[in-house]
Parts: structure tokens; C-alpha cells; sequence
């Protein structure tokens, strides 16, 4: 007898979608990775972590260490640190 997928009482599959599979870290964090230039020195690092209000041991993990999905209020922390903001923009028909 094959097995099944677990269920949610919707009868719906538990298993993610391979769109939302990534291997390494979540493309957000080579975005903002880049948008500080790559590697950077450490006064870099540490000036940034001042102006978002963490500590530079999150970033230092963030960019270079463990961490592979940030939480939401510290990609949002770094992109006003660096004068950005997230915006939700409606998709164009093709």
C-alpha cells in the first residue's frame, strides 16, 4: 500500500512547492548583500548595525555565517538602515 502525504483537515498536502525551495540562503539576503557592495570591511558592517538597531553579530551571520532565513523586521531593519523601503506592487498583465 503506498503511502500518503500528511493532510490538514483540508485534505490538502503538507508538502511545500518546489517554487518556494532554495539551497543555500533566501535570495533576499544576496540582495541585500549586494546592495552593501559584497564583502565589506568590518566598520561597514558595524555602522550599518548601529543604524538598523541590531546587533552586528545578525548581520555578520546574516551575510556571511548561519542564518539563512532573516526574519522579516531585520530585512526591513537593513533596507531603512540603507534608505530603502518594501513596497507590494501589483504585477502587470503580460
Amino acid at each position: 500500500m503506498a503511502r500518503k502525504s500528511p493532510t490538514i483537515g483540508s485534505g490538502r498536502s503538507t508538502k511545500p512547492k518546489s517554487d518556494y525551495r532554495f539551497i543555500d540562503k533566501d535570495p533576499i539576503v544576496d540582495i541585500l548583500r549586494t546592495m552593501i557592495g559584497g564583502k565589506q570591511p568590518r566598520g561597514t558592517i558595524e555602522r550599518l548595525a548601529a543604524e538598523a538597531r541590531l546587533s552586528p553579530s545578525t548581520i555578520t551571520k546574516l551575510f556571511y555565517g548561519d542564518t539563512k532565513r532573516p526574519q522579516n523586521m531585520t530585512v526591513d531593519a537593513l533596507l531603512r538602515a540603507m534608505g530603502y523601503e518594501r513596497q507590494i506592487v501589483r504585477k502587470e498583465s503580460e
